[in-house]
């Protein structure tokens, strides 16, 4: 099955660059919901070192797709992560590996979602 007919791999996924990744704890936040009453929420964080805006838009767009997509998407970096048209050498990297070929290659002769509908976005806090 390919990754885009999942069902979403957490309800809350957090992207961004190391900022997101040495930032923000999954577990600590899944807490803090939980003691507010939001419980049973899961939280992933997906940041990558050196990752970018462009990153972030491959890993929700193209390798996550809209059957994978979380209900929150936390994305937390700073201005850096727009690369003022600097060669976005992470995003070279990723989209240049064999693991992103495999993963292409299994999307596109992957047969399209038909019946689910699409998941429900938003989570109230």
């Amino acid at each position: 099955m390919a990754p885009h007919h999942l069902p979403a791999i957490a309800d809350v996924l957090i992207v961004g660059s190391s900022r997101a990744l040495r930032g923000i704890d999954p577990t600590a936040l899944e807490q803090s919901l939980t003691t507010r009453g939001i419980a049973q929420v899961r939280v992933f964080n997906l940041g990558i070192d050196g990752a970018t805006a462009r990153v972030a838009e491959l890993k929700l767009t193209r390798i996550l797709g809209d059957r994978t997509l979380p209900r929150l998407v936390i994305w937390a970096d700073g201005l850096r992560a727009f690369n003022s048209s600097r060669r976005d050498s992470t995003y070279e990297e990723i989209a240049a590996s064999e693991g992103y070929g495999a993963l292409a290659q299994s999307v596109t002769s992957a047969p399209s979602p038909t019946s689910a509908p699409p998941p429900e976005r938003g989570i109230a806090f």
